[in-house]
């Protein structure tokens, strides 16, 4: 680690496979030679590295989290969301794999992805009701949904959304009045920014 400091990152890399040699299930050292690659910004490198490095640690909670964040990074939505699957699996009573997993479906964008956004941010909502972040995400999903006009579904499934989306926007301006953020111009900020963005 001296080695990773100095930024003398070819000596590191030579201990650490010296050290694998004697104990190839070295867990940490897996991840220094992982954390070299990132701090020379040799993300594909990182990325072949932690994928390795999971086949043999597949319980490693943080690893994944760490593998859909540099596939985030390198736009690979469908790859990172595959990773946020695993996570999900593993702690279904975490609120920030299930938001996370949504934002990455939203942004992927298309009715479909953007449905299961809206699924995965109230699910969210629904293990952590004070997230105003799943909230949002709710609310955007759902306004998104009810927009479309083209492939968006029945006209019941546009009401529906509709409803999520009123429902979420009541919850957000609650969450905000709650917390004693009571600042006239604060409120009527935020009661604007929903309101542009309400359906008509």
């Amino acid at each position: 680690m001296r080695y990773e400091f100095l930024q003398k990152y070819d000596v590191a890399e030579q201990k650490y496979h010296k050290i694998l040699e004697e104990d190839e299930a070295n867990s940490a050292v897996h991840k220094r030679l992982i954390a070299i690659h990132k701090a020379q910004g040799k993300i594909p490198e990182a990325i072949k590295e932690l994928n390795k490095y999971l086949e043999r640690f597949m319980s490693d909670h943080e690893a994944w989290l760490e593998l859909a964040n540099l596939y985030i990074a390198e736009m690979e939505y469908g790859k990172a969301a595959f990773c946020l699957e695993e996570l999900i699996m593993a702690n279904p009573q975490c609120h920030l794999y299930h938001q996370r997993y949504a934002e990455v479906r939203y942004t992927q964008g298309g009715t479909e992805n953007m449905e299961l956004a809206r699924k995965y941010f109230a699910q969210a909502a629904k293990l952590n009701p004070t997230s105003i972040r799943a909230l949002f995400g709710l609310f955007l999903a759902a306004s998104h949904l009810a927009a479309q006009q083209k492939g968006g579904g029945t006209k019941s499934s546009k009401t529906e959304n509709k409803k999520y989306a009123a429902w979420a926007a009541k919850q957000i301006q609650e969450r905000y009045e709650a917390l004693g953020q009571r600042e006239d111009s604060q409120i009527k900020a935020l009661t604007a920014t929903l309101d542009s963005l309400e359906l008509s």
